[in-house]
């Protein structure tokens, strides 16, 4: 048996595929966002802390901001704004492109707003028209962008928000979603995000708002890059568009299974990190690679309570031979994930938030034919893996998991 030190010698001795299609962005070892070819692997950093995430997998997501890379915008009082950005509100203040540029592989664009208000109204700076992006009543969406305080303070400004913003047909503000950035809004630049399911449309706007009283002198340059607006219920790695709206594919990792693998018995072990809790959300499955309902198999997913871990088997022809369930796990938390089936079809999962559980397995050995990671509705991180045709002991596995 042969042991690898890396997941790409893995991939690469394996005659592993990465399957997506289009250009993604992570973060590098030195916090610099950086596109990575389709077709090849990724690696994920913490852009803070520098921290090694793992090996990215998200679902497909479509950026419907069609400028998020700002740095079209034209210096001047007021300048000009990126394509389909706008200004509302703000009476007795002025606005001014600042300048553009781009740090740690952030596009950005510098905005000031500063003056003496006239009103409460407050102002709204917009990453789309209010009638670009039709938005269906009952699907969640999710805003965000990167936002720091490039000059100036938040002095007499009494909020600021992500905000979702429904339209109406003629352009007209309808319901709203917003997630206050006071008390995260600096001068570091980070990403802030806001969610908002769909209660009317029929388009949805991005915004950025800030309130403030009447008579209230301002002066704040805020810097912003890269906004984003999705249909998803969570935050997903950027999507730069400079002009048009743009899809990114879902990350895919295919591991064909060769005379090594034994059908009979094998040890599955991973270590990963949900982005987000997703129910029922696919993590990763040993199957056929054509159907895992009627060719059998394991699937490893997150639970119908998503915090929770769960394996699905299904023996030769998709026969269901049950589900193991376990565990507790928010997003964001690291899951140690390990599953084994023996030669007598017994099976045993047990995780790092979770009691072992056990059932009877797959006993009758389904025609699998490779491991793939990805491709379902899950989001996560993938800091390990192991898949050996040995049984561990009950106590090996709990020490993997411990």
């Amino acid at each position: 048996m042969t042991g690898y030190a890396n997941l790409p010698d893995l991939i690469s001795a394996l005659g592993g595929q990465v399957i997506r299609n289009t250009t993604r962005w992570v973060f590098n070892s030195a916090g610099v966002l950086v596109p990575v070819a389709p077709n090849q692997i990724a690696f994920d950093h913490d852009p803070v802390t520098l921290a090694r995430r793992g090996i990215p997998f998200e679902p497909a997501r479509t950026n419907f901001v069609r400028r998020s890379d700002p740095t079209s915008a034209v210096p001047g009082t007021p300048g000009t704004l990126p394509t389909g950005w706008n200004t509302t509100g703000g009476a007795g203040l002025s606005r001014q492109i600042v300048g553009v540029g781009t740090t740690l592989g952030l596009p950005w664009v510098d905005v000031r707003l500063f003056g003496t208000t006239e009103n409460n109204s407050g102002i709204q700076i917009a990453f789309e028209a209010n009638t670009q992006i039709s938005a269906s009543v009952g699907a969640t969406w999710t805003a965000s962008f990167f936002a720091a305080i490039a000059g100036g303070s938040l002095a007499n400004i009494n909020n600021v928000n992500a905000q979702i913003n429904e339209r109406n047909t003629d352009g007209s503000a309808g319901a709203s979603t917003t997630t206050s950035l006071l008390g995260g809004l600096d001068a570091t630049m980070r990403r802030f995000s806001t969610s908002r399911q769909i209660t009317n449309g029929p388009h949805a706007v991005p915004r950025l708002t800030f309130g403030y009283d009447a008579g209230a002198a301002i002066d704040v340059t805020v810097r912003l890059a890269l906004p984003q607006f999705t249909p998803g219920a969570f935050v997903t790695s950027p999507i730069v568009t400079t002009g048009t709206a743009l899809t990114r594919d879902a990350d895919i990792l295919v591991l064909p299974l060769g005379a090594w693998h034994r059908l009979e018995e094998y040890l599955l072990f991973a270590r990963l990190t949900p982005i987000a809790n997703v129910a029922d959300g696919l993590l990763m499955q040993i199957w056929d690679g054509a159907s895992f309902t009627t060719g059998g198999g394991i699937r490893l997913r997150q639970g119908s309570t998503p915090t929770a871990t769960a394996v699905d088997q299904r023996g030769a022809g998709g026969v269901d031979r049950g589900t193991l369930v376990t565990g507790n796990a928010a997003a964001g938390v690291l899951r140690r994930i390990a599953y084994r089936r023996s030669a007598a079809g017994a099976a045993r999962l047990v995780t790092s938030s979770g009691a072992a559980v056990t059932g009877t397995g797959v006993d009758a050995s389904p025609a699998v034919s490779q491991l793939r990671i990805g491709g379902g509705q899950a989001a996560f991180h993938l800091r390990g893996l192991r898949f050996e045709p040995v049984i561990p002991t009950d106590a090996a596995m709990d020490a993997l998991v411990a």
